[in-house]
Protein backbone atom coordinates (compact mmCIF):
# COMPACT_ATOMS: atom_id res chain seq x y z
CA UNK A 1 0.00 0.00 0.00
CA UNK A 2 1.30 3.32 -0.91
CA UNK A 3 1.07 6.20 1.67
CA UNK A 4 0.15 9.75 0.05
CA UNK A 5 0.60 12.86 2.34
CA UNK A 6 0.24 15.68 -0.39
CA UNK A 7 -1.64 16.52 -4.06
CA UNK A 8 1.64 15.46 -6.05
CA UNK A 9 2.21 12.14 -4.11
CA UNK A 10 -1.53 11.20 -4.52
CA UNK A 11 -1.42 12.19 -8.25
CA UNK A 12 2.20 10.22 -8.48
CA UNK A 13 0.53 7.46 -6.80
CA UNK A 14 -2.57 6.76 -9.01
CA UNK A 15 -0.83 7.26 -12.37
CA UNK A 16 1.74 4.62 -11.02
CA UNK A 17 -0.94 1.84 -11.82
CA UNK A 18 -0.20 -0.47 -14.97
CA UNK A 19 -3.02 0.60 -16.40
CA UNK A 20 -4.30 3.95 -14.93
CA UNK A 21 -7.36 4.31 -17.21
CA UNK A 22 -8.76 1.11 -14.72
CA UNK A 23 -11.98 2.64 -12.47
CA UNK A 24 -11.53 2.26 -8.91
CA UNK A 25 -13.18 2.83 -6.04
CA UNK A 26 -12.89 5.50 -2.85
CA UNK A 27 -13.59 4.84 0.91
CA UNK A 28 -13.13 8.63 2.97
CA UNK A 29 -12.57 8.60 6.91
CA UNK A 30 -11.65 10.59 9.46
CA UNK A 31 -9.85 7.30 10.87
CA UNK A 32 -9.92 5.41 13.89
CA UNK A 33 -10.82 2.28 12.09
CA UNK A 34 -12.95 -0.64 12.96
CA UNK A 35 -14.79 -3.51 10.92
CA UNK A 36 -17.17 -1.01 9.60
CA UNK A 37 -14.87 0.83 7.61
CA UNK A 38 -12.82 -2.67 6.48
CA UNK A 39 -16.23 -3.19 5.23
CA UNK A 40 -15.98 -0.66 3.17
CA UNK A 41 -12.70 -1.23 1.76
CA UNK A 42 -13.28 -4.53 1.12
CA UNK A 43 -16.67 -4.24 -0.43
CA UNK A 44 -15.13 -1.56 -2.65
CA UNK A 45 -12.37 -3.65 -3.63
CA UNK A 46 -14.66 -6.72 -4.46
CA UNK A 47 -16.40 -4.26 -6.97
CA UNK A 48 -13.47 -1.92 -8.55
CA UNK A 49 -10.39 -4.22 -7.92
CA UNK A 50 -8.36 -1.11 -6.65
CA UNK A 51 -8.74 0.88 -3.38
CA UNK A 52 -8.18 4.59 -2.38
CA UNK A 53 -9.23 5.34 1.28
CA UNK A 54 -8.27 8.88 2.83
CA UNK A 55 -7.51 9.44 6.41
CA UNK A 56 -9.03 13.16 6.95
CA UNK A 57 -9.92 14.30 10.33
CA UNK A 58 -12.39 17.31 8.69
CA UNK A 59 -11.68 20.66 11.07
CA UNK A 60 -15.01 22.19 8.92
CA UNK A 61 -17.91 19.38 9.97
CA UNK A 62 -17.07 19.70 13.80
CA UNK A 63 -19.69 22.68 15.06
CA UNK A 64 -17.26 22.09 18.51
CA UNK A 65 -14.15 22.38 19.29
CA UNK A 66 -14.12 19.96 21.83
CA UNK A 67 -15.55 17.33 19.51
CA UNK A 68 -12.87 18.32 16.87
CA UNK A 69 -10.16 18.00 20.16
CA UNK A 70 -11.72 14.84 21.43
CA UNK A 71 -12.11 12.53 18.51
CA UNK A 72 -9.62 9.37 18.33
CA UNK A 73 -6.52 9.36 16.08
CA UNK A 74 -4.61 6.43 15.96
CA UNK A 75 -2.49 6.92 12.06
CA UNK A 76 0.00 3.58 12.58
CA UNK A 77 -3.01 1.21 13.27
CA UNK A 78 -5.04 2.29 10.81
CA UNK A 79 -2.35 2.47 7.97
CA UNK A 80 -1.77 -1.50 9.16
CA UNK A 81 -5.27 -2.33 9.62
CA UNK A 82 -5.74 -1.28 5.99
CA UNK A 83 -2.95 -2.18 4.73
CA UNK A 84 -3.79 -5.71 5.62
CA UNK A 85 -7.45 -5.44 4.46
CA UNK A 86 -6.03 -4.84 0.54
CA UNK A 87 -5.91 -0.79 0.47
CA UNK A 88 -4.02 0.28 -2.49
CA UNK A 89 -3.50 3.81 -1.84
CA UNK A 90 -3.78 5.74 1.75
CA UNK A 91 -4.47 9.34 1.21
CA UNK A 92 -3.38 11.18 4.45
CA UNK A 93 -3.32 14.93 3.93
CA UNK A 94 -2.67 17.92 6.12
CA UNK A 95 -5.38 20.24 6.51
CA UNK A 96 -3.60 22.86 4.48
CA UNK A 97 -3.39 20.33 1.41
CA UNK A 98 -7.01 20.18 1.92
CA UNK A 99 -7.89 23.92 2.11
CA UNK A 100 -4.37 25.47 0.86
CA UNK A 101 -4.13 29.28 2.77
CA UNK A 102 -6.36 31.77 0.98
CA UNK A 103 -9.32 28.87 -0.17
CA UNK A 104 -12.85 30.61 0.23
CA UNK A 105 -15.79 28.62 0.71
CA UNK A 106 -17.61 27.21 -2.69
CA UNK A 107 -21.61 28.02 -2.39
CA UNK A 108 -23.17 24.80 -0.80
CA UNK A 109 -25.33 22.79 -3.64
CA UNK A 110 -29.35 22.78 -3.56
CA UNK A 111 -29.70 20.00 -1.03
CA UNK A 112 -33.45 19.83 -1.32
CA UNK A 113 -34.09 20.53 2.94
CA UNK A 114 -31.86 17.79 3.69
CA UNK A 115 -29.15 20.05 5.51
CA UNK A 116 -32.02 21.65 7.83
CA UNK A 117 -33.26 18.49 9.24
CA UNK A 118 -32.39 16.33 12.10
CA UNK A 119 -28.21 16.72 11.69
CA UNK A 120 -28.90 19.67 9.81
CA UNK A 121 -30.16 21.22 12.70
CA UNK A 122 -28.50 19.31 15.90
CA UNK A 123 -25.00 20.10 14.77
CA UNK A 124 -25.05 23.70 12.84
CA UNK A 125 -23.02 24.03 9.58
CA UNK A 126 -22.24 20.07 10.09
CA UNK A 127 -23.45 19.16 6.39
CA UNK A 128 -21.78 22.09 4.71
CA UNK A 129 -18.10 20.96 6.14
CA UNK A 130 -19.18 17.52 4.55
CA UNK A 131 -19.94 18.26 1.22
CA UNK A 132 -17.14 20.97 1.31
CA UNK A 133 -14.48 17.99 2.67
CA UNK A 134 -15.75 15.48 -0.18
CA UNK A 135 -16.51 17.74 -3.10
CA UNK A 136 -12.17 18.37 -2.22
CA UNK A 137 -11.45 15.00 -1.88
CA UNK A 138 -13.25 13.84 -4.78
CA UNK A 139 -11.60 16.34 -6.97
CA UNK A 140 -8.02 15.01 -6.05
CA UNK A 141 -9.00 11.07 -6.00
CA UNK A 142 -11.15 10.86 -9.21
CA UNK A 143 -12.65 7.85 -8.56
CA UNK A 144 -15.15 6.09 -10.30
CA UNK A 145 -17.29 5.31 -6.87
CA UNK A 146 -17.36 6.29 -3.67
CA UNK A 147 -18.08 3.65 -0.44
CA UNK A 148 -20.02 4.97 2.54
CA UNK A 149 -21.85 3.25 5.92
CA UNK A 150 -25.51 3.20 6.10
CA UNK A 151 -25.16 4.28 9.69
CA UNK A 152 -24.51 7.52 8.91
CA UNK A 153 -27.94 7.79 6.67
CA UNK A 154 -28.59 11.63 6.57
CA UNK A 155 -25.24 12.49 5.46
CA UNK A 156 -25.28 9.66 2.54
CA UNK A 157 -28.29 11.36 1.15
CA UNK A 158 -26.81 14.80 1.79
CA UNK A 159 -23.98 13.47 -0.49
CA UNK A 160 -26.45 11.73 -3.06
CA UNK A 161 -27.77 15.02 -3.26
CA UNK A 162 -24.72 17.28 -3.83
CA UNK A 163 -23.36 14.39 -6.26
CA UNK A 164 -26.63 14.91 -8.61
CA UNK A 165 -26.83 18.74 -8.41
CA UNK A 166 -23.24 18.85 -9.16
CA UNK A 167 -23.05 16.16 -11.30
CA UNK A 168 -19.86 14.79 -9.29
CA UNK A 169 -19.04 11.58 -12.14
CA UNK A 170 -19.01 8.87 -9.68
CA UNK A 171 -21.82 6.48 -7.44
CA UNK A 172 -21.99 6.36 -4.40
CA UNK A 173 -22.43 3.32 -2.58
CA UNK A 174 -23.74 2.48 0.63
CA UNK A 175 -22.88 -0.13 2.23
CA UNK A 176 -25.40 -1.71 5.29
CA UNK A 177 -24.23 -1.06 8.81
CA UNK A 178 -21.56 -3.65 10.75
CA UNK A 179 -22.87 -4.08 14.00
CA UNK A 180 -20.84 -5.54 17.45
CA UNK A 181 -22.21 -8.87 18.65
CA UNK A 182 -24.61 -6.99 20.73
CA UNK A 183 -26.10 -4.95 17.79
CA UNK A 184 -24.79 -1.57 18.57
CA UNK A 185 -23.50 -0.30 15.27
CA UNK A 186 -19.86 0.02 14.95
CA UNK A 187 -18.33 3.71 15.60
CA UNK A 188 -15.02 5.23 16.21
CA UNK A 189 -16.70 6.67 18.83
CA UNK A 190 -17.78 3.59 21.00
CA UNK A 191 -14.24 3.61 22.34
CA UNK A 192 -14.81 6.53 24.07
CA UNK A 193 -17.34 4.34 26.27
CA UNK A 194 -16.47 2.48 29.38
CA UNK A 195 -16.74 -0.95 29.27
CA UNK A 196 -20.05 -1.23 31.18
CA UNK A 197 -21.41 1.85 28.61
CA UNK A 198 -20.66 0.11 25.59
CA UNK A 199 -22.70 -3.18 26.85
CA UNK A 200 -25.42 -0.40 27.69
CA UNK A 201 -25.07 1.13 24.32
CA UNK A 202 -26.50 -1.72 22.36
CA UNK A 203 -30.06 -0.87 24.13
CA UNK A 204 -30.40 1.89 21.27
CA UNK A 205 -30.16 -1.23 18.48
CA UNK A 206 -32.98 -2.63 20.49
CA UNK A 207 -35.05 0.49 20.52
CA UNK A 208 -34.62 0.82 16.82
CA UNK A 209 -36.06 -3.15 16.74
CA UNK A 210 -38.73 -2.61 18.17
CA UNK A 211 -39.69 0.22 16.94
CA UNK A 212 -39.52 -1.74 13.45
CA UNK A 213 -42.18 -3.99 15.12
CA UNK A 214 -44.35 -2.10 16.81
CA UNK A 215 -44.83 -0.40 13.33
CA UNK A 216 -45.36 -3.67 11.54
CA UNK A 217 -48.19 -3.89 14.35
CA UNK A 218 -49.90 -1.31 13.19
CA UNK A 219 -49.17 1.03 15.79
CA UNK A 220 -48.75 4.93 15.16
CA UNK A 221 -45.14 7.04 14.62
CA UNK A 222 -45.49 9.24 17.12
CA UNK A 223 -47.11 6.84 20.18
CA UNK A 224 -43.76 4.59 19.46
CA UNK A 225 -41.19 7.67 18.90
CA UNK A 226 -42.80 8.69 22.28
CA UNK A 227 -42.29 5.42 24.16
CA UNK A 228 -38.42 4.92 22.67
CA UNK A 229 -37.55 8.52 24.21
CA UNK A 230 -39.21 7.48 27.34
CA UNK A 231 -37.67 4.19 27.84
CA UNK A 232 -34.31 5.26 26.45
CA UNK A 233 -34.52 8.55 28.75
CA UNK A 234 -35.31 6.12 32.11
CA UNK A 235 -32.02 3.58 30.98
CA UNK A 236 -30.30 7.13 31.10
CA UNK A 237 -29.82 8.20 27.56
CA UNK A 238 -30.06 11.78 26.30
CA UNK A 239 -32.11 11.23 23.39
CA UNK A 240 -32.44 14.31 20.92
CA UNK A 241 -34.44 12.85 18.84
CA UNK A 242 -36.07 9.22 18.16
CA UNK A 243 -38.38 9.63 15.04
CA UNK A 244 -39.93 8.17 11.20
CA UNK A 245 -38.61 9.92 8.44
CA UNK A 246 -39.09 9.17 4.75
CA UNK A 247 -35.79 7.26 3.45
CA UNK A 248 -35.67 9.90 0.20
CA UNK A 249 -35.47 13.41 1.73
CA UNK A 250 -35.60 12.91 5.55
CA UNK A 251 -38.69 14.53 6.24
CA UNK A 252 -41.01 13.39 9.57
CA UNK A 253 -43.42 11.07 9.28
CA UNK A 254 -46.89 12.09 10.73
CA UNK A 255 -47.26 10.91 13.95
CA UNK A 256 -50.63 9.83 13.77
CA UNK A 257 -49.11 7.80 10.21
CA UNK A 258 -49.47 4.02 10.54
CA UNK A 259 -48.74 1.15 8.49
CA UNK A 260 -52.15 1.25 6.40
CA UNK A 261 -51.38 5.32 5.61
CA UNK A 262 -47.79 5.24 4.34
CA UNK A 263 -46.19 2.77 2.17
CA UNK A 264 -42.73 5.08 0.88
CA UNK A 265 -39.63 3.59 2.18
CA UNK A 266 -38.61 4.66 5.94
CA UNK A 267 -36.07 4.73 8.22
CA UNK A 268 -36.76 5.00 12.33
CA UNK A 269 -33.70 7.65 12.84
CA UNK A 270 -32.56 8.20 16.95
CA UNK A 271 -29.47 10.24 17.97
CA UNK A 272 -29.28 9.69 22.24
CA UNK A 273 -26.41 10.24 24.23
CA UNK A 274 -24.47 7.96 27.00
CA UNK A 275 -21.40 8.74 28.75
CA UNK A 276 -21.11 11.92 26.98
CA UNK A 277 -21.16 10.23 23.81
CA UNK A 278 -23.02 10.64 20.97
CA UNK A 279 -24.25 8.24 18.90
CA UNK A 280 -26.31 7.62 16.37
CA UNK A 281 -27.99 4.90 14.07
CA UNK A 282 -30.80 4.13 12.18
CA UNK A 283 -33.02 0.89 10.57
CA UNK A 284 -35.31 0.62 7.77
CA UNK A 285 -38.46 -0.14 7.39
CA UNK A 286 -39.16 -2.26 4.80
Amino acid sequence: MTIAETRSELREALSAWDDPALEYAFVPTMGALHAGHLRLVAEARAAYGRVVVSIFVNPTQFDRAEDLERYPRQFSKDAEMLGEAGADVLFAPRVDEIYPPGTTTSPLPDLRGLDARYEGTMRPGHFAGVVQVVRRLVELVQPAAMFMGQKDAQQVAVLRQAAHAEAWPLQIIAVPTVREASGLAMSSRNGQLSEAGFAKAAQIHTSLAEAVERWRGGESAGAISLSAKRALETAGFGPEYFDLVYASDFSPVAADANLTTVREPLLWIVVAWYEAVRLIDNMPVL
